[in-house]
């Protein structure tokens, strides 16, 4: 036959969970606490350098595109003759002759518009345009159009003829500026 050990009484175990136990843990908790507190604070001190790290690599990367871009832009802008100088809070990072080293895991230099193949974004080569006054909101092609939300007006635009486009989009850029309305305007005088 096997020994059986005997249980304690319900009443026993009440008292050691709910007296004993916590009175034991209140006595030991000053020498329990380090051991049972170091490895989440570790892990938590770790986690937080990291994150930090992480932040700190992408606030470089971000930095470093934005100097690149101010310069293409500066450059576009040199190469068309404006004489506009940027302003002095934007990054400007090193000269047009310094050269700009690749992004990590890219071989291959990095090729930076010079003003004779310089691409102008269209807020620049609206800018360098003749400025032609906007048409008023009574001469447009769709009636009613300063009423319209752009939800209303999109669908409408495919009807119209090239320079009605053209006079909505002078006249959407000039007093909303309506991205919706811009970029599918966009993309139907590309078609």
């Amino acid at each position: 036959m096997t020994d059986r050990t005997e249980l304690p009484a319900p009443a026993e175990l009440i008292l050691d969970v709910f007296v004993f136990a916590p009175i034991g843990l209140l006595c030991d908790f000053p020498r329990i606490a380090p051991a049972f507190l170091s490895e989440p604070i570790e892990a938590f001190t770790e986690a937080s350098r990291e994150g930090h790290r992480r932040l700190d690599a992408t606030n470089d990367r971000v930095h470093h595109t934005v100097e690149r871009r101010v310069q293409q832009v500066q450059r576009a802008i040199d190469g068309l003759g404006l004489g506009i100088e940027l302003p002095e809070w934007l990054p400007h990072g090193p000269g047009p002759e310094a050269s700009i080293p690749a992004p990590a895991g890219v071989s291959a230099p990095l090729v930076v518009a010079t003003p004779a193949d310089a691409v102008v974004a269209p807020e620049a080569a609206e800018a360098a345009t003749p400025a032609v006054p906007a048409p008023s909101g009574d001469t447009l092609a769709i009636p009613d159009y300063e009423s319209l939300s752009a939800s209303q007006v999109v669908p409408r635009l495919e009807s119209l003829a090239p320079e009605e486009l053209e006079a909505i989009r002078r006249f959407e850029h000039a007093h909303r500026g309506r991205k919706t309305i811009l970029n599918k305007i966009a993309q139907l005088q590309e078609a």
